[in-house]
């Protein structure tokens, strides 16, 4: 892994980014969002326009009776061929209420993922982070916008609070790991100066031993020297005493 690449966890495994393509993975997951909310919105408009045909189709005909007796009045072939046509159309409606009602789910199921993929992607670093805000706010406001219901746009403005408030905790993890960091080097500068240290006082222990010992030979020497010229002069006293008895 470069140093243009992060590791986040998505769906129990972890991935590889590359952080100059954030910005599109951003815009791509926005847009599946925007997806999703299309399919619902045409949904509700099948539904209701199928709604609209029955109720509008079925009026032309007089409410008559009371109570459990009410029912609409006029041609019986007509009636019954539009009733058949509103059941028709009624189930029609059904099956696309449930339908929408999937996607409503897969709506929600999806904000979901991206708002916590986007959140752990803009974990990774104070880069990416920032990247990571800047392309959701960007896509907020961008030309389109106006395709992001208010309810994910609300989603997105939390993920990027969340982002901002992470962005805090990224610096200050970051200024902990240079303090530690700077700690880790003085540390290793004065290790190194006490090794240096131990090394020149060895040094100088060793040159003290050397002079010790050189002025232990000097001490020998000069009393070597001593008990010679003693021997010297105790032979000169006894030529002297020689020289005189002749």
């Amino acid at each position: 892994m470069n140093e243009n690449e992060v590791e986040i966890k998505q769906d129990g495994e972890i991935i590889t980014v590359n952080v100059d393509e954030v910005p599109v993975i951003i815009s791509s997951q926005i847009d599946a969002i925007s997806e999703l909310e299309e399919k619902i919105k045409s949904s509700d408009d099948s539904a209701k326009n199928a709604m609209a045909y029955v109720n509008s189709d079925m009026k032309r005909y007089q409410l008559k009776g009371k109570g459990i007796f009410k029912h609409r009045a006029g041609n019986t072939i007509d009636i019954v061929e539009d009733s058949q046509a509103a059941v028709k159309k009624l189930a029609e409606a059904q099956k696309v209420s449930v339908e929408a009602m999937k996607h409503s789910f897969e709506f929600q199921k999806k904000l979901a993922q991206v708002s916590k993929y986007l959140f752990e992607l803009g974990c990774a670093n104070i880069t990416v982070n920032r990247i990571a805000v800047r392309s959701i706010e960007a896509k907020l406001t961008g030309a389109s916008a106006e395709k992001i219901s208010e309810l994910a746009k609300q989603e997105m403005m939390a993920v990027v609070r969340q982002l901002k408030e992470q962005e805090d905790i990224l610096k200050k993890q970051e200024d902990l790991k240079n303090k530690i960091k700077e700690s880790k080097e003085s540390i290793s500068d004065i290790t190194n100066r006490l090794q240096a240290k131990d090394v020149l006082d060895d040094q100088q222990t060793k040159q003290i031993e050397s002079l010790n010992s050189a002025m232990e030979n000097i001490d020998r020497i000069d009393a070597e020297q001593s008990q010679r010229i003693e021997e010297l002069g105790a032979l000169l006293n006894n030529k002297d005493l020689i020289d005189q008895k002749q």
